[in-house]
């Protein structure tokens, strides 16, 4: 990243952090603590469930592959993968610390910086915050707010899009880049509405319509995933085959419970798995019940375990998949220096 765009995200770090005020309403009490989103997609795991397909690195490879080699875009296509998931077009999240739920960098720093309850509102007002602030710094005055939130997210500002990938190579490499001593995990996504969102040419942001009230916003939103469809904006976008997933912070309703073990969740605890509205099922979707197709999306988890980390690694630079195809438009002296250090402590 280019020495102003650095600056610039430290500014609007600082300036956020003085903006967000301690929340009205106390956060109710998460009852499984820190864990609950390991322990969650632990008992979920496709690893449990599929253990032909993905009970070594050579194995997960082997269906990796396989998956890469399907057009997304036809329903007839079949493999190992698709016999569980279904024919439908996936999209793959890569995280390397497979203690973490799914959650857009906005909802993280607002997690961080604010003591009470993360609401609807809360997000939208960081988000204004964070436009006006490039606005005002002079950083692409014709796009669309859409746009320059794209622009933002890519230059690692908090923003509520998601990054998702079409492609489940470009998504394992997220998952296995770093943290060689804890496990990874990957997600594979499927959404119920395929039909893409658009932030091009809009004067204000899609969601903008659905806000409602101070707290919340309506049930369509909250009840939303959808894809941002745009052409690439950067090379990196293109390199990384990347898309955007975007939708309402979760809220429980009757037909949507989630269940951890024997306990229904609260929205609090939710929102640690997920902030977005996203079933987790423990069956393959063809045996799912009718309700599951009330969930705008369905996603599966893999876990990758740290030992396989490097060897997924290897595997993925022999077929030109790496940081440097990944980040092509980065000198990113950070990571060349911690892989430096990787190999050193690897000869050991």
């Amino acid at each position: 990243m280019a020495a102003p765009k650095r600056l610039f995200c430290t500014l609007i770090m600082s300036l956020l952090s003085q903006f967000i005020e301690d929340g009205e309403m106390a956060v109710l009490e998460n009852r499984f603590g820190p864990t609950l989103a390991r322990d969650y997609f632990g008992a979920r795991e496709l690893n449990l469930m599929l253990p032909e397909l993905f009970n070594s690195a050579d194995r997960f490879w082997e269906t990796m592959i396989a998956e890469q080699g399907l057009d997304i875009s036809t329903p007839t296509s079949a493999g190992k993968l698709r016999e569980y998931v279904g024919p439908d077009p996936l999209l793959f999240r890569g995280q390397s610390n497979y203690s973490h739920g799914i959650s857009a960098s906005l909802h993280r720093f607002v997690q961080m910086e604010h003591d009470g309850e993360i609401t609807e509102q809360k997000l939208s007002e960081v988000e204004s915050a964070i436009l006006e602030e490039a606005r005002i710094r002079g950083l692409k005055k014709d796009v669309s707010p859409g746009e320059l939130l794209m622009i933002l997210q890519h230059h690692h500002a908090p923003t509520r899009l998601l990054d998702v990938s079409t492609s489940p190579l470009e998504a394992l490499y997220f998952a296995v880049e770093r943290n060689d001593t804890v496990d990874g995990r990957l997600f594979i996504i499927r959404l119920r509405n395929s039909t893409g969102m658009t932030l091009s040419n809009t004067s204000e942001l899609p969601w903008t319509e659905y806000q409602r009230g101070k707290m919340t916003s309506s049930s369509e939103w909250t009840q939303t995933v959808r894809v941002i469809e745009e052409r690439p904006l950067d090379p990196r976008m293109i390199a990384q085959r990347g898309r955007f997933l975007v939708g309402g912070l979760t809220k429980a309703y009757a037909n949507l419970n989630m269940w951890h073990g024997a306990d229904q969740l609260r929205v609090s605890e939710r929102t640690a798995i997920s902030m977005l509205c996203i079933n987790f099922p423990k069956v393959a979707l063809s045996v799912m019940n009718s309700r599951s197709s009330r969930w705008p999306a369905i996603a599966w988890t893999v876990r990758i375990p740290s030992e396989w980390k490097s060897v997924l690694r290897k595997k993925l630079d022999e077929i030109g998949i790496n940081h440097d195809s990944i980040y092509p438009d980065l000198n990113n002296i950070q990571w060349r220096a911690e892989q430096a250090a990787r190999l050193f402590l690897n000869r050991k």
